[in-house]
């Protein structure tokens, strides 16, 4: 900031860290807006802050009087959300918490396999602040770490929360095949189906997948890869070209595969 004559003002932005809980400066302080008259000298308390107005700060000449040297405006970082907690879950969902002290322009969640650094955002409005979030489409018995972080305006996002880590509960009817969990198996909603069919399925990881569909007699009609995230995964499926009769979907990644039948009517 270069130095002016008296009276100057200037904008500092990010000088005060999420969590803060003072400033000590050789300033007069306020909250913005409610002038500098009512401003006090030394530490200032700036938790819990307003993210809108930030604060105002005057600084004195050595003598103490009230001839200012310069005016300055403190603009806070986004402050973050604190205190995340999962007081609920189930074996694909979990209900997250957090404290609604403040509101914000946006909340962010990342979640992913626990220890793998790779994350899913999921943006929600944060004004009002809800405080509570139900997250869904996740898999049965698997760990994850959660994290929340607010934003403030474009591109003013404070840092990540506390990470909490859990497992998800065991699905209430689970699928196995020989004693392994298959992950990606596939579901047709509906089959019988005629037309089109929505093809589900979870997926542990990001990845490619491919779809092969073959007639009873071993002829290949449909074949497609696409891409697909971690979580719940919903293709569909265009049968418009199908004859009538009883068809074989295989689905694999590579490392697992997946087959299902499919009547079409």
């Amino acid at each position: 900031m270069k130095r002016n004559s008296t009276n100057s003002n200037a904008s500092f932005r990010n000088m005060l860290s999420a969590g803060a809980k003072s400033i000590k400066l050789m300033m007069v302080l306020a909250l913005a807006g409610t002038g500098i008259a009512n401003a006090q000298f030394g530490p200032v308390p700036v938790s819990p802050i307003s993210i809108d107005k930030g604060m105002d700060a005057e600084a004195r000449n050595p003598g103490g009087n009230s001839m200012p040297i310069r005016n300055i405006t403190i603009t806070p970082i986004c402050p973050g959300v604190q205190n995340l907690n999962i007081p609920d879950m189930s074996y694909d969902a979990v209900v997250m918490e957090w404290s609604n002290a403040f509101n914000y322009d946006s909340l962010v969640f990342r979640f992913g396999l626990s220890g793998s650094n790779n994350f899913r955002e999921v943006r929600i409005p944060g004004n009002p602040n809800p405080g509570r979030y139900f997250l869904q489409g996740l898999i049965a018995q698997t760990t994850y770490d959660f994290s929340i972080a607010s934003v403030c305006g474009t591109g003013n996002q404070s840092g990540w929360s506390n990470t909490v880590t859990i497992t998800t509960l065991h699905e209430p009817a689970p699928r196995f095949q020989n004693n392994q969990r298959n992950y990606n198996q596939i579901r047709f909603n509906p089959n019988p189906a005629s037309g089109s069919t929505a093809m589900s399925f979870y997926s542990p990881i990001d990845g490619v997948y491919q779809v092969l569909i073959v007639s009873s007699t071993g002829k290949e009609v449909f074949k497609k890869q696409f891409n697909c995230s971690m979580g719940q995964n919903i293709q569909q499926i265009d049968l418009s070209n199908f004859a009538p009769g009883l068809y074989f979907v295989r689905m694999g990644n590579g490392s697992e595969t997946s087959i299902e039948k499919l009547m079409v009517n």
